[in-house]
């Protein structure tokens, strides 16, 4: 491993993204298999949440989690204009019973993507609400640059191809967001099959406890408000462990079918299959 920026926590896990790659996990709570089975979560590693930044890195240089904090006004507006959200339904299936909306642009089961029933259903309060947080995904959008250039690059692709849809991500460079509100006690075991590369979680509120359980990596990250996180969501199973008092998150995403969908739009164009 290369020299690492005075500042910054590093761990050096004993796992590996390729390992984890290999198929530990499902899509639901009885599907996680080698993940959870013979693991004692009481026994995890646990991350304090901390000032500094903090990676998790496997033992290939490969970036599996990235913790460090944002600005308090951000975080300042994401409470303020969330609060002022329609109210929205107890929906979260697997993950609890909390409410969740999802704002995205997505290609479940279409040939082109389109943006989610939830935000045109909530426009114009929807937009407003991407608008007025659009500083705070800049930000973590220029971190997701620092810490992971190619994702950023392979993100970031996709834009041109949305505006000639008249569409465009709607948080920074991610396609979308899951906005999860007043969540108590735990969260059931997860894993988002259907994204590509880092998610971006941020949580708010008055509570402890809430830390993400990372079950391959054998860990806990506590994650306190102006806490940002990046993991790979689509590998790695979690939970959000018990909470005291209420808290509340924002979820980034990429779903994978975007990103293939500009895949077969750049073939279409070149005429021949990318490798």
């Amino acid at each position: 491993m290369g020299k690492v920026a005075e500042g910054y926590h590093i761990y050096e896990n004993s796992g590996d993204v390729c390992g984890i790659k290999g198929g530990e996990g499902g899509k639901t709570e009885g599907g996680f298999g080698s993940a959870k089975e013979g693991r004692d979560v009481n026994t995890f590693t646990v991350i304090k949440s901390h000032e500094n930044h903090h990676a998790i890195i496997d033992q290939h240089g490969e970036i599996l989690g990235y913790r460090f904090r944002i600005k308090p006004e951000l975080l300042k507006t994401l409470d303020e204009t969330t609060a002022a959200l329609p109210s929205a339904k107890v929906n979260a299936r697997n993950r609890g019973d909390y409410p969740t909306r999802h704002y995205s642009v997505w290609r479940d089961y279409s040939k082109t993507p389109y943006e989610s029933a939830e935000y045109q259903k909530e426009l114009p309060a929807s937009k407003e609400w991407c608008d007025k947080n659009e500083k705070l995904f800049e930000n973590l959008s220029e971190a997701l640059r620092m810490i992971s250039p190619m994702t950023y690059i392979r993100y970031r692709g996709v834009q041109p191809y949305l505006q000639a849809l008249n569409m465009q991500p709607l948080c920074g460079v991610w396609f979308g967001v899951a906005i999860n509100q007043v969540v108590t006690g735990s969260t059931s075991t997860h894993l988002d099959f259907g994204d590509w590369g880092y998610n971006c979680v941020v949580p708010w509120g008055e509570y402890n406890g809430g830390g993400l359980v990372l079950w391959q990596l054998e860990m806990i990250v506590e994650l306190e408000p102006s806490d940002a996180f990046f993991f790979m969501g689509s590998l790695i199973v979690y939970n959000v462990g018990e909470i005291e008092g209420v808290r509340n998150s924002i979820d980034l995403f990429c779903h994978k079918n975007v990103l293939s969908w500009k895949d077969m739009c750049d073939e279409e164009r070149r005429g021949e299959k990318l490798n």
